[in-house]
């Protein structure tokens, strides 16, 4: 019988799809972290606190405590007051820390991550809200089962040709006669139909929904049914055992009669 593309669907290679991810966790928290602040700050973080890039620590410690007093909250009227004085905070705890400083500096020669590499994406998915990342998964696994469909297509129209070239073999050789040749060749051909566009998972969850509505009023049907059936079984059940207790005790008075 023919083969389903759904029930072929190789997991292992929609798996592979996931195999960025633990790329990604080769960098650190504190750089995704870093990564974020530098695209939320717009401006220089040494031209944010009015020191020179190579400025000792003593100096953006000094620069960091006299912006504190002036984009403090409660001296800041600014509506973003608040904002400015987190940005504040977080750039002093980069700079202050030598490690974080020399990443940030190199963050300045070569910029961010781009595309080429897998914390680029790593870092939007983390963005995102759970609609999108529902979103972003089905497109991938929809993606992944239309190519593993092709995969089966292609890997079964190899079978074929291979196979017809064996029966064609034969039929040279004598071992089949033409007739049963041909017919082995348009049955195999019958076997194998290329993939269409219902084969996409979203038409497949489509069709296997709307079947399921479809079905609904059958299944309530025989749910019913099934209780009815349930309740008439449990109300014989009961008259059988009054019926055999009425009998126990007509036999216990005959008895006692003797």
């Amino acid at each position: 019988c023919r083969a389903r593309p759904w029930t072929g669907l190789r997991w292992p290679q929609l798996l592979a799809l996931g195999l960025l991810v633990p790329l990604a966790f080769a960098w650190e928290s504190g750089d995704l972290e870093l990564f974020d602040l530098v695209e939320e700050v717009p401006q220089n973080f040494y031209a944010f606190l009015g020191v020179e890039q190579d400025a000792p620590s003593a100096d953006i410690r000094k620069a960091y405590r006299k912006l504190s007093l002036i984009l403090h909250p409660d001296k800041n009227k600014d509506e973003n007051a608040e904002t400015q004085f987190r940005q504040l905070v977080a750039i002093y705890e980069v700079l202050k820390d030598e490690e974080r400083r020399r990443r940030y500096d190199d963050i300045l020669i070569n910029g961010l991550p781009d595309w080429r590499q897998p914390v680029f994406y790593y870092r939007r998915v983390r963005k995102m809200s759970n609609e999108e990342l529902a979103l972003l998964l089905f497109i991938i696994l929809t993606v992944g089962h239309y190519a593993v469909v092709w995969s089966i297509y292609l890997e079964k129209q190899l079978d074929e040709l291979l196979s017809r070239k064996k029966k064609e073999k034969k039929k040279r050789s004598g071992g089949k006669n033409s007739d049963e040749v041909k017919f082995g060749v348009e049955k195999s051909e019958r076997l194998v139909e290329k993939p269409q566009w219902r084969d996409l998972l979203p038409c497949k969850v489509g069709i296997w929904f709307y079947t399921m509505v479809k079905a609904l009023p059958q299944l309530f049907q025989e749910a019913r049914q099934l209780y009815v059936e349930y309740k008439e079984t449990k109300i014989k059940e009961k008259e059988e055992a009054l019926a055999r207790a009425e009998l126990e005790t007509l036999q216990r008075c005959s008895i006692g009669r003797y």
